[in-house]
């Protein structure tokens, strides 16, 4: 029986360090500039070939450097593809919007800050643009977060979710009457979104239309 258990035991430390070893060997690993330099003029394969193989290291372990314009030109003079420029610049953007997500809810000046940092790689980021907007909003700075939602309309004309957003930064800014259209278009792009109808009917209510706030409210019940 002794021999029995410590076989038993020994079998199951091993499984875990093997588990453990596993693990070690799949987590992806941030790849450096030297490394990306090195692969892209002492390539073994074509110059496409590089930069896609280069593209799909970021995309699963992202990069340990920062870029900035310098860096930019000197990795695509020895080669980098707009898509490669691309993945890097992504790949920082989406490292600080998920900083700024672990924030503390109430540490907005934070939030913003990284959010920030986060479009100074990707400035098209929507997602970047909306929160730090919304942050912008608690530090009632209206006008900062409707330019951001502004921005983001602009490179996501379609997303009923941003004008939603902004019709709720309307609101809050004492301006019910111009959420409305926000309201109705959001509306529109996504019909089955009961949070529309529902803000849109708080706005009417807000605006002393009792009807169409019922209405609105009935509209949202039934999405």
């Amino acid at each position: 029986m002794k021999v029995r258990r410590l076989l038993s035991t020994f079998v199951i430390l091993v499984s875990f360090a093997l588990f453990g070893f596993s693990q070690a060997v799949s987590q992806p690993v941030p790849i450096s500039l030297a490394e990306i330099r090195k692969d892209l003029v002492e390539r073994s394969t074509g110059i496409s070939t590089t930069n896609l193989i280069l593209k799909k290291r970021i995309d699963g372990g992202g990069v340990d450097f920062e870029i900035d314009a310098e860096i930019e030109k000197s990795l695509r003079d020895s080669g980098a593809s707009d898509a490669l420029i691309a993945s890097i610049r992504e790949s920082l953007c989406a490292k600080f919007y998920n900083k700024a997500l672990e924030c503390k809810k109430d540490d907005q000046k934070f939030q913003i800050e990284l959010y920030t940092k986060a479009l100074s790689f990707d400035q098209t980021d929507t997602d970047a643009l909306t929160n730090r907007g919304i942050a912008f909003v608690e530090l009632r700075d209206f006008e900062s977060a409707m330019a951001d939602l502004n921005r983001a309309i602009e490179l996501s004309p379609k997303d009923s979710a941003l004008y939603g957003t902004r019709g709720n930064i309307f609101r809050k800014s004492g301006k019910s009457a111009e959420s409305i259209a926000d309201y109705d278009k959001a509306i529109h792009l996504d019909p089955k979104e009961s949070n529309h109808p529902f803000n849109r009917g708080i706005a009417n209510f807000e605006l002393g239309n009792y009807d169409e706030a019922a209405e609105a409210a009935q509209e949202a019940f039934l999405s």
